[in-house]
């Protein structure tokens, strides 16, 4: 995907800050919100 660099970064700040559960929450909200743009772009 193209936001996948972007994602690695801040994973490791995260990790780093231990709030991983925080973490995947809100890459979920952030790929829904991707995944709609991308449909409503057809």
């Amino acid at each position: 995907m193209f936001i996948n660099q972007e994602e690695e970064e801040e994973e490791e700040v995260l990790r780093s800050s231990g709030v991983s559960g925080w973490a995947s929450e809100r890459k979920l909200s952030r790929f829904i919100t991707y995944w709609t743009l991308y449909i409503l772009k057809q």
